[in-house]
């Protein structure tokens, strides 16, 4: 059997999105995953699939005996402004009864290779600057933190702050 026979990664496909949406909602359930509130409405999923049809802006799919236990996108960073093209945003989610294998960190790096051949320049991820586990993920991965948007997200009675990492590739 070849490798790619035995790799857990492969390219998202259309049949995918309830896991994908089973596993964004455990994030939106565990707080500080994400600043969504609640589970987003069909028509943001139905953007979210065509923004991902383009080539340039994959979804990979980490999928073990034929169940998806995670998922990392590269989706364009203000669209339509061409100088800012090759510069592209980086998002991750895990199953949470899966966290603590390495899924993350190797959908993330495969991602990044793939984000290489593309020809992106910079990438980068934007974090709840309550999720440590993530910033400090990203950080071993090589992204330092480039920016800051304090009180921007209001989540269980409190202000909390956005935390923007990035990588140049």
């Amino acid at each position: 059997m070849n490798k790619s026979n035995l790799d857990p990664i492969r390219p998202y496909r259309p049949g995918d999105l309830g896991a994908v949406q089973r596993i964004y909602g455990q994030a939106i359930a565990a707080g500080f995953c994400t600043a969504d509130l609640e589970p987003p409405h069909q028509s943001r999923w139905d953007e979210w699939g065509k923004t991902h049809e383009d080539p340039r802006f994959p979804v990979y799919i980490w999928e073990e005996k034929a169940q998806v236990l995670g998922y990392c996108s590269l989706t364009p960073y203000r669209p339509g402004r061409r100088g800012l093209s090759r510069t592209a945003e980086v998002s991750y989610f895990v199953d949470f009864a899966n966290h603590g294998r390495g899924i993350g960190r190797s959908l993330v790096l495969h991602t990044l290779e793939q984000a290489v051949a593309l020809d992106f320049h910079v990438v980068f991820a934007i974090i709840l600057e309550a999720n440590q586990p993530s910033q400090d993920l990203l950080a071993e991965l090589g992204f330092s933190r480039w920016g800051y948007l304090p009180e921007v997200f209001r989540y269980a009675g409190a202000w909390h702050g956005q935390v923007y990492l990035g990588k140049v590739l």
